[in-house]
């Protein structure tokens, strides 16, 4: 047995507090089916001692691939106990990227949770899963020899993975100490009270920490979306849960602003994060619902979460051009400097350094640790690569990044990796990517590349194929634009304002007797849409996919199930789908055309 398991951090003793105080209290709904803390707690206890039982207990790092389910809440909560760091990785992970997450890790092993039986990333991986009578089994090569701890690694929840510069992703170490502030600072701003919370992010996106670790250590109750994101499935689960308390990225929010207002009836503080707040968005949502408080909030994983917010309580508090990203969390400080590393005076814009409770312990390769973690003689600070001014009353208000790092669907996104990526593909001889806006609503990347014997070698959805091997789908741009070379500026630099999407279309005329055309074309912004296209050939995304069914049931005054439009990748599919699914497509030209 290992030492770990008979002192749990100090996580775990929080969980287990409230296991104590309140055992009865539902702590978490999955599919319909609530889970007391005292039934999650035995649960728990059960699975640490089947990672015992497998000699995984003697392993620093336990990563998991799963979905939003039970057993993932379980097995991360029994890693907790033990010591033992897990690693959340999605089922959709590359193949190429999961293994060089592994490498990173030292590891040879990954535990399945709710995955195909069939399922096996890499031949050379042991794979461990959950059989019908819920016993831990494994497949495959034997494990290797648990590797050596560092030692703060017991003070290490979990590793979350970024995008890095060189291709290889980072390993954030998120600490216990920084965990427990944010939990701390939430529950203070929700007046420490039990709430109902709704996990849907994806388990790798820092926002999952705060969705699943907030209520389950303040004695809350969290609800599991189904797998699949689409909008109506997030709505049911938000009213089915009676949700209060809710984080969405910030881009998801302008589109729930702008389409589903109604979800967010019976929330009373909604966070939003990742991208600049419109206020527009903000106006509407405090109109709609006086109760509710929203909460902007700015943080990079490297500081768990969130590192300031700024709450707006009424319409009043929107009525700027910009809105604040606020003032530093309890226990949580910053300063802002210029190029040398000296504090600017206030008014003056300068990157953001931050630290404080919430300071992850660094990058899993410590050669890159002192890259962005400085030592400065008053302790370690984060680089964050932002651009922030603070005014008089000590508010900070967000200015742009430093580096060529974006966020894409709330995902931190480094550019460089995607050009690296991209130059690695078969014929492609120089890359770069910028980052667009779409629709006024997200960000979306898009590629220009050159090929070495100056002509197309490959097809663009073979590309985007080969892409998606080596890349999670939100770094994967949305469209690749070929050129004979890159335009250069007069410094022999390459012209990246030059280098821009498809000219965006202010009105587009009706294309082959087709509304439904007609409204892919707005949300797209792109001229001479074809019927017979993919519609993910010109850009679309999960969020512009929601936007089209949303805009279309509204005109038609239908509900078509979002789940059945989602599987349509044609704009002639969409056509066809509404013509038999609701009015004619006369109709609902006429009705669009009136509109």
């Amino acid at each position: 047995m290992t030492s770990y398991h008979s002192h749990p951090p100090k996580a775990y003793r929080r969980f287990e507090s409230v296991c104590t105080q309140a055992p009865n209290a539902i702590a978490v709904v999955h599919e319909g089916k609530p889970v007391t803390y005292q039934q999650l707690q035995t649960q728990v206890l059960e699975r640490s001692e089947a990672l015992i039982r497998q000699g995984l207990a003697d392993h620093p790092y336990m990563p998991l691939m799963a979905n939003r389910c039970l057993e993932y809440l379980i097995t991360m909560l029994a890693c907790c106990k033990l010591g033992i760091t897990y690693v959340s990785i999605e089922p959709s992970t590359p193949s190429k990227r999961l293994i060089a997450v592994l490498e990173q890790l030292g590891c040879n092993h990954l535990l399945l949770l709710g995955q195909p039986t069939d399922l096996r990333p890499d031949p050379t991986l042991t794979c461990f899963r959950l059989d019908d009578c819920g016993t831990l089994c494994s497949d495959g090569p034997a494990l290797r020899q648990p590797i050596r701890r560092r030692l703060d690694d017991a003070s290490v929840i979990t590793v979350m993975f970024t995008s890095g510069t060189t291709g290889v992703p980072k390993g954030v170490r998120i600490s216990q100490d920084g965990l427990l502030n944010l939990v701390d600072n939430v529950q203070q701003q929700v007046q420490g009270k039990p709430r109902s919370y709704v996990h849907h992010s994806s388990i790798g996106f820092d926002a999952a920490l705060f969705e699943v670790w907030v209520p389950l250590l303040t004695g809350a109750c969290v609800t599991l979306q189904p797998s699949e994101f689409n909008i109506d499935a997030l709505d049911h689960c938000v009213r089915a849960a009676s949700c209060d308390v809710l984080l969405l990225t910030t881009s998801l929010f302008h589109l729930v602003a702008q389409h589903r207002l109604s979800m967010l009836e019976a929330v009373r503080v909604l966070y939003v994060g990742g991208e600049v707040l419109k206020p527009v968005h903000a106006r509407a949502l405090l109109l709609a619902n006086p109760r509710i408080t929203l909460v902007n909030g700015y943080g990079p994983t490297e500081n768990t979460v969130f590192s300031t917010w700024y709450s707006l309580n009424k319409p009043e508090d929107a009525e700027r051009d910009v809105i604040p990203i606020g003032q530093f969390l309890h226990q949580v400080h910053g300063k802002i400097v210029d190029a040398k590393l000296q504090e600017v005076e206030v008014g003056t814009p300068g990157e953001l350094l931050l630290t404080g409770a919430n300071l992850a312990l660094g990058y899993l390769d410590e050669a890159l640790t002192p890259t962005r973690f400085l030592q400065l003689p008053e302790g370690t600070y984060y680089r964050t690569g932002d651009y922030v001014i603070q005014d008089e009353h000590g508010m900070l208000f967000y200015q742009g990044r430093i580096d060529e790092q974006v966020k894409i669907k709330g995902f931190r996104v480094e550019i460089a990796e995607v050009e690296h990526a991209l130059t690695q593909l078969p014929g492609v001889a120089q890359a770069v990517v910028q980052a667009h806006v779409m629709n006024d609503l997200e960000n979306s990347l898009h590629a220009f590349i050159v090929f070495r014997h100056g002509s197309p070698t490959i097809e663009e959805s073979k590309l985007m194929s080969l892409l998606g091997d080596r890349l999670p789908h939100y770094m994967v741009p949305r469209r690749i634009h070929y050129l004979a070379e890159l335009p250069l500026t007069a410094n022999g630099k390459v012209d990246k304002r030059s280098l821009q999407p498809p000219e965006k279309a202010a009105v587009v005329s009706p294309q082959a007797g087709s509304a439904v055309l007609e409204i892919w074309s707005g949300i797209l912004g792109t001229r001479n849409l074809q019927l017979e296209h993919s519609i993910y050939g010109y850009g679309a995304s999960s969020l512009s996919v929601v936007m089209a069914h949303s805009r279309i049931n509204e005109i038609l005054g239908r509900t078509t199930p979002f789940d059945e439009v989602a599987r349509l990748s044609t704009f002639q599919e969409w056509v066809q789908y509404y013509a038999t699914h609701a009015d004619p497509v006369t109709s609902l030209r006429s009705q669009h055309g009136n509109h």
